[in-house]
């Protein structure tokens, strides 16, 4: 519309400059002033600009047809439910790729006969040193687009509290089905997230105090893009934490076992220390005994040649 502006008002200026050409040359012919002639100039200068000008917006307007086309074809693709889905699950997975590589799982079905393909994505948690178990957060992705578009173009004030009401309902019964098949304690957290891949939609549905409030009732916690990074970068955090618990205690359970090794070498240490200790006093002994043993019978030898 702005464009659509800008070209009818660069035509009527260049009418205007147009026809006062014509009038200066017509006052020429009548062999006016050199002014008429400077005039003149001037206007074919601002006819030359307007000309590039006009080019600019020719090429301008060729960019926002093209911009328009290919938002056609996302609206297209968009307008497909499955095809919906599958473009806000791709989304969430380079989220999860980008933050927790490795430590997702994909279609998990968290709940013994639970239908097929199960919740879209299950994040594994931290566990705690020497914890076997494994425990996992579901995530479900949810995209009510119809519901949430007739709220945007709703015309009237009835028929935004009718859309309203109905994205409500759409998403409650997501929710339901969500606490349903997907919250499996001790398998998995006692609560699952559900996912909404634009920002818009999530404040829509946030900005319902009462929708939040039936939403926890349910265990279901909803996620935009934004908060839900920030939840799976404290996820992350507390792989962190973990880790460095693991290797205190390794640290810990290292020190110990120097600590016992010590004890062996001083106990060891103490009883060569006891076993030298002893065989110096039984060498003595045996030096002194000897000694007079020794001395009795030189002193024997003596006497008999005194005798």
């Amino acid at each position: 519309m702005t464009a659509l502006v800008v070209i009818l008002f660069l035509i009527v200026l260049a009418v205007n400059l147009v026809l006062a050409v014509f009038v200066l040359r017509a006052l020429r012919d009548d062999g006016k002033s050199e002014e008429t002639l400077r005039y003149e100039g001037e206007i074919d200068a601002s006819l030359k600009q307007i000309r590039a000008q006009m080019d600019g917006v020719n090429v301008g307007l060729g960019k926002i047809e093209t911009l328009a086309g290919g938002v056609d074809s996302l609206e297209r693709v968009l307008s497909g439910v499955k095809t919906r889905g599958i473009w806000a699950e791709v989304q969430l997975e380079h989220i999860l790729k980008d933050i927790l590589p490795g430590r997702y799982e994909e279609q998990v079905s968290v709940k013994e006969g639970s239908e097929r393909g199960g919740v879209d994505f299950a994040v594994r948690l931290p566990r705690e040193h020497g914890g076997d178990e494994k425990v996992l957060l579901p995530i479900d992705v949810k995209f009510p687009l119809t519901h949430y578009q007739r709220v945007v173009e709703a015309n009237s004030v009835n028929d935004e509290k009718d859309a309203r009401k109905s994205l409500e309902q759409e998403v409650m019964k997501a929710a339901k089905s969500v606490n349903k098949k997907y919250i499996a304690p001790p398998r998995t957290t006692d609560f699952a997230l559900m996912y909404v891949p634009t920002e818009g939609l999530f404040a829509e549905l946030a900005q319902n105090s009462e929708l939040m409030n039936d939403l926890r009732k349910e265990r279901v916690v909803l996620c935009g893009p934004v908060n839900v990074e920030a939840i799976l970068w404290t996820i992350r955090s507390g792989y962190q934490l973990v880790a460095i618990e693991e290797n205190a205690q390794r640290v810990k359970d290292t020190l110990a076992g120097v600590r016992r090794e010590f004890e062996k070498f001083d106990s060891e240490l103490e009883s060569i220390h006891n076993s030298f200790t002893a065989a110096g006093n039984k060498l003595r002994n045996l030096m002194e005994t000897r000694q007079r043993q020794m001395r009795r019978a030189l002193e024997g030898a003596d006497k008999l040649e005194d005798n």
